[in-house]
């Protein structure tokens, strides 16, 4: 994907309390800054509830980036690890 200074896209997804889900990558970046709005929908006890969330990208700097998305599992009794499934990856270029 190419993109000018100043130019966002945006990936919607749905933020569940379910034991797998897709995760945006949270790592920070100088080329690409991520910002989230969240439909705000959900109490903390409404199970099985979803908020639809859009993750919008806005080009920073030229050069390029990796936006990576991860589906992971994660375990609701006890503390264990997330382990991700499989990852979705897309290089972005800022021109």
């Amino acid at each position: 994907m190419s993109l000018a200074v100043g130019e966002t896209f945006a990936v919607d997804w749905t933020r569940t309390d379910y034991s797998h889900q897709w995760f945006p990558d949270d790592r920070r970046d100088h080329v690409l800054k991520a910002t989230d709005s969240d439909s705000g929908d959900c109490t903390a006890d409404a199970a099985g509830c979803a908020d639809a969330t859009r993750t919008t990208y806005t080009a920073l700097a030229r050069g390029t980036a990796t936006v990576t998305w991860r589906f992971e599992s994660c375990g609701h009794a006890g503390p264990q690890p997330c382990v991700a499934l499989t990852t979705k990856t897309i290089s972005v270029t800022v021109r």
